[in-house]
């Protein structure tokens, strides 16, 4: 089989961006490559600036378990780079570039090019798997930008990109007519108990939100009443509920602390009922079989596209919940358990087929 250097986002301290590495390598992996992680990274990410930053404090337990989770799950890697060093890139069959937003100037920023892979030879065989731009359209960004990253798409051996929107960016923006769409890799590889262990049973309802909003603990306060379940949400209140006297049977709601990758595995699997606006929380309540809600954006944005076209694919957009008067209009409707029915499996199951079949074909 194939040696394999694999360039992702896997940097920072978020669960997803992990996840999806550790799930592209394992795929990888479990064909039988061998696949090395390029250590590139964002240098407003360095690890010591940030571990002397006063107002960073509060974040050093978290960079240090993302740290020995690198360690331990994504070894081995190269050595780190906050730009791309040809001379710490080991000899490989194949360069992947995938999954996450790698494509996306706006993360990458000053390194956009070497996610594009510009520093792999001419004779080299690049791979695009599952890459993101990040956006349904690319009309913000330069045409001068457009025209290096096109001489460089040009060189790919293949492309599979994320979204649907992505396809349309790769044919209409940079002249490639063949990308394939596929799934996350983490939708694509089923089996985490290497990352979550034993699965305790928490019968309570269980919130994982990026914004902690008035809707997000309405939304709790309705699971609460209407399933008869304690309610826990990660992080700590932004909200003063006691100087709200609207907001006082909020009180009932439980905060919990930052919680470890193992932790957040296990919460999802474990509760009875999820309330998130992130895409990978919602993926892993979908390959658990969870009954689940989503809190929707008060306006449509690029960030929220992803999680809406899975949903819409699965035929579960209306776990969707946008607006206080939402809420109230399907009280009764959103908090009934989700239904995992053979339609659903047959739809998982050509999403994973899809992803190792466009592997398949495009790495030997």
């Amino acid at each position: 089989m194939s040696r394999i250097n694999l360039l992702t986002i896997h940097y920072g301290e978020n669960k997803g961006a992990f996840l999806q590495s550790w799930a592209t390598k394992k795929i990888l992996e479990s064909l039988g490559h061998r696949v090395t992680v390029i250590d590139l990274y964002d240098p407003q990410m360095s690890v010591f600036p940030r571990l002397i930053s006063l107002n960073r404090m509060t974040t050093v337990p978290n960079m240090l378990h993302f740290m020995q989770l690198r360690k331990k799950h994504l070894s081995p890697m190269t050595h780190p780079m906050t730009h791309l060093i040809p001379e710490y890139i080991p000899e490989a069959d194949y360069t992947v570039v995938g999954s996450d937003q790698t494509w996306n100037p706006d993360i990458t920023k000053k390194n956009f090019l070497s996610y594009f892979l510009d520093f792999v030879p001419e004779s080299g065989r690049r791979i695009a798997l599952a890459s993101s731009f990040g956006v349904s359209a690319w009309t913000k960004f330069p045409s001068s930008m457009t025209e290096s990253i096109a001489a460089e798409m040009k060189k790919f051996k293949a492309i599979s990109v994320r979204e649907p929107s992505g396809v349309d960016i790769c044919r209409e923006y940079f002249g490639i007519s063949d990308a394939e769409q596929i799934c996350d890799p983490t939708i694509a590889w089923g089996d985490y108990s290497e990352l979550s262990g034993r699965i305790p049973d928490y019968p309570e309802i269980f919130a994982f939100v990026f914004k902690k909003t008035q809707l997000v603990h309405a939304v709790l306060e309705g699971a609460r009443r209407q399933l008869k379940l304690p309610a826990r949400i990660i992080g700590k209140p932004v909200l003063s509920l006691h100087s709200h006297p609207e907001m006082k049977p909020y009180c009932a709601i439980s905060f919990t602390g930052t919680v470890s990758l193992t932790q957040f595995l296990q919460r999802i699997s474990g509760s009875r009922f999820v309330v998130t606006d992130s895409f990978h929380a919602t993926v892993f309540c979908l390959l658990n079989h969870k009954s689940f809600l989503v809190i929707g954006p008060e306006k449509e944005n690029d960030r929220f596209g992803r999680l809406l076209t899975l949903l819409q694919y699965f035929g579960l957009a209306e776990r969707i919940v946008s607006s206080p008067e939402d809420l109230a209009t399907r009280r009764e409707q959103l908090f009934k358990p989700v239904v995992y029915d053979e339609t659903f499996e047959k739809r998982l199951k050509d999403m994973r087929e899809k992803y190792l079949e466009f592997v398949r074909r495009n790495i030997d």
